[in-house]
């Protein structure tokens, strides 16, 4: 899906000396959950590996809302100013392809 879109995702740019290990999932996840579990592999590393050319990749800037549409997909950061704007867009494009049958 993800090889010919124009996407957008979570950013997590740190330096590895700056990410969070399995030790601190280990110790903090009884209290915060499996929410704030940290992978191997970060989403916007994993999400920039399955596309074609990174050009198709857009960050957009922070703290401004930033979605991207592209074909049948949308996509946006996990922020709170984007949540507004990715539900419009998203009902946007519901209800044109419900216009168009």
């Amino acid at each position: 899906i993800l090889i010919q879109a124009k996407v957008c995702c979570t950013i997590t740019r740190l330096p590895h000396s700056q990410r969070l290990g399995d030790d601190w999932y280990a110790s903090t996840f009884w209290l915060l959950g499996r929410r704030f579990r940290t992978y191997d592999v970060y989403v916007e590393d994993e999400t920039r590996a399955a596309l074609r050319d990174s050009s198709q990749y857009s960050k957009g800037l922070i703290p401004f809302p930033h979605v991207v549409t592209d074909r049948n997909l949308v996509t946006s950061r996990y922020w709170l100013f984007d949540a507004m704007s990715y539900s419009v867009k998203f009902a946007e494009m519901v209800e044109s392809r419900l216009q168009n049958q």
